[in-house]
């Protein structure tokens, strides 16, 4: 079977998550885009993988017919694939690499799902829905969104390996990343591509001294920037430019600082960790603020619009934290509340679509 996803790592780990789950006489295969952060995640899962053409759709003129020279030579390298591989299904997560080879499956008769990751479905998404078999959501769609067609909530496809099991303790978590391990812990997750503006915030909150006796499990991004050439004081916990345990992170925080990337809201939820998220200010559409949508109705999570300002946004994260941070009763409600409504598990459920496809 073939598992399409690419442009970024949030629309290739979830199909991972989905291998994780397939009967073991299902062989999937990898379809991404030729950026080279694909080949770099799809090499590192050690799974087949093929990367074809394929480009943003847009109406400006040079850039649309980028995108209808790459969508016609990805359409036609997923048919050859169809047909070396003999695939008897696909999933397809969304953005732009999934156009081209759903359009393929169709006219090859492989039945095909849709996965859309964000509570706002975008152009992509929209357009290759139209062609798909079937149609899944991570998240529930906003309700001033387009709807996909009879599109079945899921709930995210997570890793294993993104979810820490209940008999981890978190004592043991932050001693694996070097921290203290009886002392409460906040987990600042700037993405894997740095997110600047929660850097420049936070660098403001170490030199006011906001956090207290709270230590920090910083991940910063490749650059750490924003946060400045000083980094995180002394003491104050931990930076790592990257990190490949979120199941360990996860559980060493008593309360994260994250956007809201569908993957993270998805994450922070099933680890059942009190967050306060701070929106990505520059999509038109505001996804992540309804990705976190729920999570915030539950009262497992706060949503702070970024400012963008650096003072600006300390100034009000100062006063969110100085009501979570300082309030243990609040936490536990914050967390419990995640435990009792956990969502379902949306790659098991990819999984069994798949099953009914192929007869495994």
């Amino acid at each position: 079977m073939l598992l399409v996803g690419g442009g970024s790592g949030g629309h290739i780990y979830p199909n991972l998550a989905v291998v994780e789950r397939l009967p073991r006489n299902v062989k999937p295969h990898l379809v991404v885009s030729q950026r080279p952060l694909d080949a770099q995640i799809a090499r590192d899962s050690g799974l087949g993988f093929t990367a074809i053409p394929a480009a943003p759709l847009s109406v400006r003129p040079k850039a649309g017919l980028k995108f209808l020279s790459a969508y016609r030579k990805g359409k036609s390298a997923t048919l050859k694939l169809i047909e070396e591989t003999d695939a008897q299904a696909m999933i397809a997560t969304g953005g732009f690499v999934s156009g081209p080879a759903v359009a393929a499956a169709r006219k090859a008769g492989t039945p095909v799902s849709l996965v859309s990751l964000d509570a706002v479905p975008g152009r992509a998404n929209r357009f290759t829905a139209k062609k798909a078999s079937d149609v899944f959501s991570a998240f529930p769609t906003h309700a001033e969104a387009k709807p996909l067609p009879d599109a079945e909530v899921i709930g995210f496809p997570l890793r294993r390996a993104a979810v820490a099991p209940e008999s981890a303790k978190p004592q043991a978590a932050r001693e694996y990343f070097g921290l203290e391990p009886g002392r409460k812990t906040l987990l600042i997750f700037a993405g894997s591509q740095g997110a600047r503006t929660i850097n420049q915030a936070i660098a403001r909150l170490y030199e006011r001294g906001v956090l207290g006796d709270w230590q920090v499990l910083h991940v910063t991004g490749p650059s750490a920037e924003g946060l400045g050439p000083e980094g995180i004081p002394q003491g104050a916990g931990v930076a790592l430019p990257f990190c490949d345990r979120m199941d360990l992170a996860w559980r060493a925080a008593d309360t994260a600082l994250t956007r809201a990337g569908a993957g993270t809201v998805g994450e922070a939820w099933a680890n059942a960790v009190p967050s306060v998220m701070l929106p990505y200010p520059f999509h038109n559409d505001e996804h992540q603020k309804h990705n976190a949508a729920p999570l915030v109705d539950l009262g497992g999570a706060v949503v702070v619009k970024d400012l963008i300002d650096p003072a600006e946004n300390a100034q009000q994260l100062a006063q969110v934290f100085a009501s979570i941070l300082g309030d243990d009763a609040k936490r536990q409600q914050m967390a419990q509340a995640m435990r009792d409504h956990r969502p379902p598990d949306g790659a098991q459920r990819l999984a069994d679509w798949v099953t009914a496809q192929v007869g495994a």
